[in-house]
């Protein structure tokens, strides 16, 4: 409620300072509606998002944009929303004594690495935990031989050191690796299962997201006894693959097919419901989006409104894009790219608005990613004057980051993405109307237009970046903290630190100040993120941290 008051407040005292009020008034019309209820959270694919989408053509048509996708303004385009394992897949197994079948879901499940439709009986290798380690001198395919490829791979779940959380195995014990190795080896089918007793079990449920690879691949819950005396293993694996529908909305102002574009863009998705997961709540509440990214959407129609009207835009043709699919791994923006309804060469530099409502009303920073794809962005952005007691930039120069602006930079167009910052509510259903901070987003896009309007017209000058934005994929372990990605000095400060988890249990405080873990320094958010990855569950280190400029030392265990 405090903030609330404050936010309200701030406003009205920006109201009178910069007498924006129609532009604000825009904004929060945009916000309201796709943040509203109505809306479900704008999951891709779910009515929800389609509304989202028929609401930003019709502003799009209002403007007097055309259609960007072949004279219309929808682009469609399809996702797996869900893999399900079909109730007609089987395990067969035969052994010395006869033979049996089972039925899907209570003595076996497939793997999400299963392929989507395929059989296989063959003869029977026993490949132990199918782990190869040099480092330990390990190698359960010591006695491999060729006559061995084309048989079912029979797998254990864990390692050879279950006992010890701290071994070394661990880090060449998932389920990934050892597919990776029976393949290599060329396994016609593979078959887990569990004779150590090891509670964390393949629960069946299919990640839609994982490449299936071209073989049967399964885990049973049966006592396989002495495995010596198994013959023959089939397994039918029947997967289906449920279709979902998302929908990019384009809308372009082409003063001349021959001049150059600039493509802004935001993604008008967000989670929905949880229903896919990428929720930080436990529940299944409406996730309504309001900063990511109904903000951007707001501040990319704005523009669309009225860049074709400025006269430092003359010079450009001009391409408006709300993507969808973004939180489901950027699907919009790839498809974009990929059937892009303009020749990707004439394209000089792309925008990204990615939650841009929330400016910290503390420090005024924003973020713009991405400044190292182009020499131009630098060079501007020393050109433009700011009043840094209202609003302060942070830059990084990695074209790679979790945002729409990553699938433009593969595509070697210079791209940015403009952020206000991390929040405690992103990925919350609390990310709602009521905590948009509407003369920041003011500022913001007046940067924006300062920083864009003068791009060269004729060549696009991009590079590429070292990509420090690209952290690990993986991670055996984390902290349970939220870094302020708007800090601007050395180490890391805590934007959040959550309840129960290890930062919490160690004594971490929200703005803490991260600046060493174990033996690694940590200058900045990439820096923590490396370290992070040395790590695995049961490790206990000493964490530095600055609190209130006193430096202090804890003790941390991962849980």
């Amino acid at each position: 409620m405090k903030k609330s008051i404050l936010l309200t407040l701030l406003t009205c005292y920006y109201l009178s300072l910069l007498g924006q009020t129609d532009q604000m008034v825009y904004y929060k019309k945009v916000i309201e509606y796709l943040a509203s209820d109505e809306l479900e959270g704008r999951l891709t694919g779910m009515p929800g998002e389609l509304k989202s989408a028929q609401f930003i053509q019709q502003e799009m048509i209002n403007f007097g944009l055309k259609g960007g996708n072949n004279d219309t303004f929808i682009q469609e385009f399809d996702y797996p929303y869900l893999r399900i394992a079909s109730s007609k897949s089987k395990l067969f197994i035969g052994d010395t004594t006869g033979a049996n079948d089972f039925a899907y879901g209570k003595e076996f499940v497939l793997l999400s690495e299963c392929a989507n439709r395929a059989s296989i009986n063959a003869q029977v290798y026993d490949a132990g935990y199918g782990i190869t380690y040099a480092k330990k001198g390990h190698d359960d395919y010591d006695k491999f031989e060729n006559t061995d490829s084309g048989k079912v791979f029979l797998i254990k779940l864990g390692h050879p050191e279950n006992d010890n959380p701290h071994s070394a195995f661990g880090f060449v014990s998932g389920i990934k690796s050892k597919i990776k190795n029976a393949l290599a080896h060329g396994a016609s089918g593979i078959l887990f299962h569990n004779p150590d007793s090891l509670e964390n079990v393949p629960s069946g449920k299919l990640k839609k997201n994982v490449t299936p690879s071209k073989i049967p691949i399964a885990f049973t819950s049966l006592n396989l006894g002495e495995t010596k005396n198994l013959v023959e293993i089939g397994i039918e694996a029947r997967i289906e693959t449920v279709l979902k529908q998302g929908h990019n909305v384009i809308g372009v102002y082409v003063r001349n097919p021959k001049k150059k574009y600039l493509v802004i863009g935001a993604h008008h998705d967000h989670i929905g419901r949880a229903e896919l997961g990428n929720s930080r709540s436990t529940g299944q509440e409406i996730h309504n989006g309001a900063d990511d990214n109904a903000s951007g959407i707001a501040m990319m129609l704005h523009l669309a409104k009225t860049l074709p009207n400025h006269k430092a835009f003359k010079k450009y043709n001009l391409v408006f894009v709300a993507f969808s699919g973004e939180e489901l791994g950027l699907l919009g923006s790839k498809y974009f790219v990929k059937n892009c309804p303009i020749d990707t060469a004439q394209i000089l530099a792309m925008i990204n608005f990615d939650m841009v409502g929330r400016l910290n009303i503390s420090n005024h920073t924003a973020v713009i990613n991405g400044i190292g794809t182009s020499p131009y962005w630098k060079k501007r952005m020393k050109r433009i004057k700011l009043d840094t007691s209202q609003f302060r930039i942070n830059t990084t120069d990695g074209g790679i980051g979790a945002s729409d602006h990553t699938s433009f930079y593969l595509a070697n167009i210079p791209a940015v993405h403009l952020f206000s910052g991390q929040h405690r509510e992103y990925h919350m259903p609390e990310d709602d109307v009521e905590l948009i901070n509407y003369p920041g987003m003011l500022l913001i896009e007046d940067y924006t237009i300062k920083l864009i309007c003068k791009i060269p017209k004729r060549k696009r000058k991009f590079r590429t970046t070292k990509n420090t934005n690209h952290t690990p994929t993986q991670f055996k372990v984390t902290l349970g903290v939220m870094p302020d990605y708007t800090f601007g000095g050395a180490g890391m400060r805590l934007d959040n630190v959550s309840s129960g988890k290890s930062a919490d249990k160690a004594g971490l405080l929200r703005n803490d100040i991260i600046t060493k873990m174990g033996i690694h320094e940590v200058g900045n958010v990439e820096e923590y993120m490396h370290a992070l990855s040395k790590f695995k569950k049961g490790d206990t280190i000493d964490v530095v941290i600055l609190r209130n400029g006193i430096s202090i030392t804890k003790k941390l265990t991962f849980l």
